[in-house]
């Protein structure tokens, strides 16, 4: 009786024994299959996030490259403008500039004046500086801003090509994963080199790099598009720029202190110009000119007695021809940088025209911009190539403030887990089979480039700012995969087609 007792608990201590074996291999082989399932799920998300970064960099380099491309163009206008203004204000105090005559600087119209005054010899030193620094100027502005604005026209069109090249190039690299090359292929071997991306997952990539292709393009090749970039450009515009001008006044008055004694032999003189001048674009963004011009107005007190009581008289400082409170030409000059030296007073995008051109020069110094009017701007000071092609969103009206989404879809063999099966062992009774379907293990992930400028700068006098290529804010971030999506993968995994 003792002895069948044993054979009993022998049989019960291999049965025990064996639910032991196979409860240690089905454990094994759940920690294997949620270890890989894990790795797997790691290098989706890797990949999709990998690829919008790719995609964010992508938009920020455009974004970067049109913002250089706005600020070389305006690089342009200032350059044009200073050649301008240096050439007027050496000629304001100098009768010869580079090659251009003056004719009426300053010094020539009212030297009698300085030769009469007590102080004069004070007056004619100061002078001699403001001849000499205005030469200067005009000589550091003749040697470098023409160079300046040929680099920046130079630089505008490299940072154009560049940017669509680089576009062309991030789309095509995405689409090399359809192939199993690109950075999606090599993100996804990084991560785990028994894993490809699924015959879904390569739909899925082919049609985002669709939808990506429609989320921007390129503008530049109409007249709309020019003036879409050239708005831009316009309000960046500084306002030495746009108009410039005022009154200034010279190393005068020639004020004499003793001149406020009345019936003393000096007269009290005061002298001032009236300078204006502005920089536009002209013949549908293809010149840059600008002009500069100004007047010069002056009177002298006398003292007069009238019953005995001292009475100042303002008079007409007798120069040749005489200053008093009616304007006479000073000096003017301009510049051109493009394919025209006209100075028209028509065509001048985003700012005013006809007597309002050029700072109100029209208006304010009639007889000066009539003259210069007539001269033209003369020759370009530099190679001028208008505007250049350029990325942006197709559609900044109604665009989100996220690009198109790109889902990658993962598969890995069963036969590549090291599961009990793979190690021979838990063959016959202890086998277990696992149940992937279509013997594949599966991960998906999504992720997408969104705009991400800081909310509370999302307004602009009241506009939404959606997405653009103008602002560098695009992060990339993941996403929840569509369910489309998962089903569409999960249906094609149960048919054993990935």
């Amino acid at each position: 009786m003792r002895a069948s007792e044993e054979g009993q608990a022998l049989v019960f201590a291999v049965i025990v024994l064996l639910a032991v074996l196979v409860g240690g291999l089905v454990l094994y082989n759940g920690g294997r299959l949620v270890l890989t399932k894990m790795r797997l799920q790691n290098a989706a998300e890797s990949t999709a996030y990998s690829g919008a970064v790719l995609i964010a960099r992508d938009y920020n380099f455009s974004a970067y490259a049109n913002r250089a491309i706005v600020a070389n163009q305006v690089a342009i206008a200032q350059m044009t403008g200073l050649r301008s203004w240096a050439r007027y204000y050496c000629l304001t105090y100098n009768d010869q500039c580079g090659n251009q005559q003056s004719g009426n600087d300053l010094p020539s119209q009212i030297q009698n004046v300085v030769d009469r005054s007590e102080i004069g010899w004070f007056y004619g030193y100061w002078l001699s500086w403001y001849q000499k620094l205005s030469q200067a100027a005009d000589r550091l502005n003749t040697t470098s801003d023409g160079a300046v604005a040929d680099l920046a026209n130079t630089l505008t069109w490299l940072l154009s090509k560049g940017s669509l090249g680089f576009h062309t190039a991030v789309l095509a690299d995405l689409a090399a994963g359809i192939g199993g090359g690109g950075l999606l292929s090599r993100v996804v071997a990084a991560n785990d080199p028994h894993a490809q991306i699924s015959t879904i997952g390569k739909g899925l990539i082919a049609s985002a790099v669709w939808n990506l292709r429609g989320f921007t393009q390129t503008y530049g090749n109409s007249a709309a598009d020019e003036k879409r970039l050239a708005t831009v450009v316009a309000q960046g515009l500084d306002g030495f720029s746009k108009a410039r001008g005022g009154i200034e006044w010279p190393p005068y008055p020639l004020f004499n202190p003793a001149s406020l004694i009345p019936y003393n032999d000096q007269s009290f003189t005061a002298i001032w110009v009236s300078y204006s001048g502005g920089t536009e674009w002209k013949t549908g963004y293809k010149t840059w000119n600008a002009m500069d011009v100004s007047t010069v107005e002056g009177f002298a007190i006398w003292w007069i007695s009238v019953l005995g009581v001292p009475v100042p008289v303002p008079v007409p400082i007798w120069t040749n021809p005489p200053l008093y409170l009616w304007p006479n030409t000073l000096s003017h000059a301009a510049a051109s940088v493009g394919k025209t030296s006209d100075l028209a007073t028509t065509d001048n995008f985003g700012a005013a025209t006809g007597s309002a051109s050029y700072g109100r020069s029209y208006s304010l110094n009639t007889q000066p911009a009539d003259e210069q009017d007539r001269a033209g701007a003369g020759s370009s000071i530099a190679t001028y190539s208008g505007l250049p092609s350029y990325e942006d969103v197709a559609d900044t009206q109604t665009a989100d403030f996220a690009a198109p989404t790109l889902s990658i879809v993962l598969e890995r063999p069963r036969a590549t887990i090291m599961t009990s099966s793979q190690l021979g062992i838990g063959s016959g009774a202890l086998a277990t089979p696992g149940a992937e379907a279509g013997g594949q293990l599966e991960a998906m992930a999504t992720a997408q480039a969104q705009f991400a400028r800081p909310a509370a700068s999302r307004s602009l006098g009241g506009e939404v700012v959606y997405g653009n290529l103008f602002n560098p804010y695009w992060e990339a971030h993941l996403a929840p995969t569509p369910a489309s999506v998962r089903a569409a993968a999960l249906a094609a995994q149960i048919a054993g087609h990935g």
